[in-house]
């Protein structure tokens, strides 16, 4: 049977609010042949995922939870279903849980994948940065929000030069299977404890984002459509909660990508990207970030 080929966008999709959503599509596609059971990656998982973030917000009182998951559910089912990337995803994780007899599969799809990831976070740093300017929010905001992309960026390239290594091994030990499956458990390893920290720095980042904008929405209706972030309308102790959890989780993963790759993790983010350096002059950060 011949696999039908996957097509890559010509450029970054972007689909309203691609930024605000939680995607969770890069980490569920990189364990190879799970022991105890599938990783699963589809649209109502992600939905669900989705949902879940409310619990960790304050709603306004103009707001019912009810009305929100619906919205949130509906968006989230739009975005997903319009969006080739998060397709080729799924696919990826497909063949990772049957890496024994799609690895060739995978890796021939991996790279480019990855690539076009970049290209989406590259997005979300010019998104967050208009955010910041349409608020009167501090600037710890934007700096906090930075940081978290850009360590997202690095995480996706740690993981791509791993796997490059990995593929020539791969090929190697394909007529051994005990050699494949040690190979299988040595990467899940070093790639669980950079799945789980990561997954919880785009819950923060999510949940901080949400809780911005529907503070500032003045009913359901209005929730991810454009609009003025005005601080006064947030609690303080709240607010600084939840960037208190984003700059945490954002430390933790730094801290695991520097013991897992460090010579990439230290590799400065290339100075011709123009989206980069708007960002990291507003958000005062250094390009080696």
């Amino acid at each position: 049977m011949v696999e039908r080929t996957l097509s890559f966008p010509s450029q970054p999709v972007i689909l309203d609010p691609v930024d605000l959503i939680l995607r969770n599509d890069v980490m569920k596609n990189v364990s190879f042949k799970p022991t105890k059971q599938k990783i699963e990656l589809d649209i109502h998982t992600v939905i669900k995922e989705n949902v879940e973030i409310l619990n960790k917000i304050p709603l306004p009182e103009r707001m019912r939870k009810t009305e929100v998951e619906k919205l949130i559910e509906r968006i989230v089912k739009e975005d997903l279903e319009k969006d080739p990337l998060f397709q080729i995803s799924i696919k990826l994780n497909e063949y990772a849980n049957d890496f024994y007899n799609k690895f060739t599969l995978f890796f021939s799809r991996i790279f480019d994948y990855h690539k076009e990831v970049l290209k989406r976070l590259d997005n979300s740093l010019f998104y967050y940065s208009t955010l910041f300017l349409d608020s009167d929010l501090p600037p710890l905001v934007l700096k906090n929000l930075a940081l978290s992309v850009i360590t997202e960026m690095k995480m996706v390239k740690i993981i791509d030069h791993r796997m490059h290594h990995e593929r020539l091994e791969f090929i190697g030990v394909r007529n051994n299977f005990v050699k494949f499956d040690r190979g299988c458990e040595r990467h899940n390893k070093w790639i669980s404890s950079i799945s789980e920290t990561g997954d919880q720095m785009e819950d923060e980042r999510i949940a901080l984002l949400w809780y911005l904008d529907f503070q500032n929405s003045e009913s359901t209706e209005q929730i991810f459509k454009p609009k003025f972030i005005a601080k006064k309308n947030l609690d303080d102790e709240k607010f600084y909660g939840l960037l208190l959890n984003l700059q945490r989780s954002t430390q933790k993963l730094r801290k695991i990508l520097i013991t897992e790759g460090k010579e990439n993790f230290f590799s400065p983010t290339p100075a011709e990207n123009p989206t980069l350096k708007l960002f990291a002059n507003s958000a005062q950060l250094i390009l080696y970030a």
